[in-house]
């Protein structure tokens, strides 16, 4: 199943591995790699290592059409 959020969502990986499918494409991640994933981005996850663990920031623009990552 994809997912498409309505805000950006900014993933980095701290521990272990994961394997994401954005877009279409498969995407590995090491500790330290990170992805933008922009609102609407489909995405999945499909295959993480025992013990990983991430970070996932969500940004929504701010009123006035400002938004907080850029």
């Amino acid at each position: 199943m994809d997912f498409r959020q309505g805000s950006d969502e900014w993933v980095v990986l701290l521990d272990g591995g994961a394997q994401l499918e954005v877009d279409g494409e498969r995407v590995v991640l090491r500790p330290g790699d990170w992805v933008l994933l922009p609102a609407g981005t489909p995405h999945r996850l499909v295959h993480t290592d025992a013990g990983t663990r991430w970070l996932a920031v969500h940004a929504q623009e701010e009123p006035g059409g400002q938004h907080p990552l850029t």
